[in-house]
């Protein structure tokens, strides 16, 4: 993204809306990446390449966590 990076829009979104429910999807990743993530409002983290299957049960797992 030319204006900010995936953390920096999560950090501003959760701000923004806090009951909104994100997903952070990623191709760069290190050891703090998913740790950031999280820390910015994130409740589920991605690393691309991922499957189909992967992202949803990733996804599905959220919103089991929005009807609780």
């Amino acid at each position: 993204m030319p204006e900010m990076d995936g953390i920096s829009l999560t950090q501003k979104l959760s701000h923004q809306f806090p009951n909104l429910f994100i997903m952070v999807m990623t191709g760069y990743f290190d050891e703090n990446a998913m740790e950031s993530a999280i820390a910015s409002g994130a409740h589920e983290f991605i690393k691309k390449p991922f499957s189909l299957a992967e992202f949803d049960m990733r996804f599905q797992r959220m919103m089991r966590e929005i009807k609780a």
